[in-house]
């Protein structure tokens, strides 16, 4: 299990979560519209090669909410319940994902303040592709109690 974001975590601390292999099957799962729909998958730059094209892509890409997902999944695993009720991310995607590539989500602690039995913490998160090339770029912000 991995470790979780307490009132005692450090900045500088850094986390990473699981690697994911993005697969045709679950892009188009993912972006193809209801797979019950007449004509599925739908045709865009995320299920369609020649829509791809027309986008000037070498390739279908994944959505950015599907990677941002996993982030999400590793910031659940940090602050718990927490991030629920009051978690911030601000994300932004500087690069594409296609088939066959293996994203990991990673988070850096930046900062920290007390306020009022709790412990707010500031981080830096990506996902990063093979040789840490960032796909995913941004901030999240979440507070812990003292006593977690």
């Amino acid at each position: 299990m991995m470790e979780s974001i307490t009132a005692e975590t450090e900045v500088g601390a850094e986390f990473a979560g699981p690697q994911h292999t993005f697969e045709p099957v679950r892009m188009l799962t993912f972006s193809g519209g209801p797979i019950d729909a007449p004509g599925w998958p739908a045709k865009n730059l995320h299920t369609d090669v020649e829509k791809a094209t027309e986008a000037g892509l070498p390739a279908p890409i994944a959505s950015g909410i599907q990677y941002e997902g996993h982030l999400v999944e590793l910031l659940v695993q940090l602050f718990g319940d927490a991030w629920f009720r009051e978690g911030v991310l601000q994300a932004k995607y500087p690069r594409t994902v296609v088939a066959g590539d293996t994203v990991q989500p990673m988070a850096r602690v930046t900062g920290r303040s007390a306020e009022a039995g709790r412990v707010a913490f500031d981080l830096e998160v990506w996902c990063q592709r093979a040789g840490d090339e960032k796909v995913l770029v941004g901030s999240a912000r979440c507070a812990v109690p003292v006593d977690a």
